[in-house]
């Protein structure tokens, strides 16, 4: 492993590296990358791993964004137009929009329920953070658009598993820090084709529910290019 010099690991401070889930989550090797089903099993032993496989919109959500702070990206309960000072990085910030989307991830083994944030849902949905809160506040529905977006993709994913409290039990979620499309990783050594026709079992249960044909005031809300 190569070592940084005092000025090397001071720039990298100074720059937020620490931060930067770029810089600390590379593309893994092969061997570092878990069946869904293993991952499940466990819990919570190991609460964060690499997983690999395709993606699909987890239907029955109503808001796609979020507001968080421009210096950490943490969520925070404000609106867009606010100065804050974050609770998390306890920095005088900004507040931007971010999207927040429910995905489900699967691989040959099993499927997994995940939310992932920010560029890298922004990066495979097509639509700004912006158009996802308008679109929510004109009561335009936009499930169909988004899942016709994500299901195009197979991607390699750092996923964190973590309990919160919901009435009165424990519930488990997992959240996408680092996510790659195939496309990203096409000089990648990493085993991105998955089986035609798999069939996939998961203990979440699927979203096989068929949803209705979008309204002529639906199909009026495009993403961008």
């Amino acid at each position: 492993m190569t070592s940084l010099s005092s000025n090397g690991i001071q720039n990298l401070l100074n720059a937020k590296r620490y931060s930067d889930a770029n810089c600390l989550l590379p593309p893994p090797n092969e061997e570092d990358i878990k069946a869904i089903s293993t991952f499940q099993a466990l819990f919570p032993i190991q609460k964060a791993a690499w997983v690999q496989g395709t993606v699909k919109l987890a239907y029955g959500f109503t808001k796609y964004w979020t507001t968080a702070c421009v210096n950490c990206h943490k969520i925070v309960n404000a609106n867009i137009d606010w100065i804050i000072h974050c609770p998390s990085c306890k920095q005088q910030s900004e507040v931007e929009l971010r999207a927040r989307i429910p995905i489900i991830i699967t691989d040959p083994s099993s499927s997994i329920h995940c939310i992932i944030f920010g560029e890298d849902a922004e990066k495979m949905i097509e639509f700004t953070p912006l158009q996802l809160k308008q679109a929510q506040e004109d009561g335009f529905g936009i499930d169909t658009e988004l899942n016709d977006a994500l299901k195009k993709y197979t991607v390699v994913c750092f996923l964190k598993s973590y309990e919160t409290p919901f009435q009165g039990q424990l519930q488990r979620k997992n959240t996408v820090i680092k996510a790659y499309t195939a496309a990203e990783l096409s000089h990648h050594p990493l085993p991105l084709a998955l089986p035609e026709n798999t069939q996939v079992s998961s203990a979440l249960g699927s979203s096989s529910a068929r949803h209705p044909e979008k309204s002529a005031k639906d199909q009026m809300f495009t993403p961008t290019t």
